[in-house]
């Protein structure tokens, strides 16, 4: 489950970049 946690982070990261 870890792993979609990081996933997850990843994600929101980059769709903060792509604002």
């Amino acid at each position: 489950m870890i792993q979609i946690c990081s996933l997850l982070a990843k994600v929101d990261q980059l769709s903060s970049l792509n604002i």
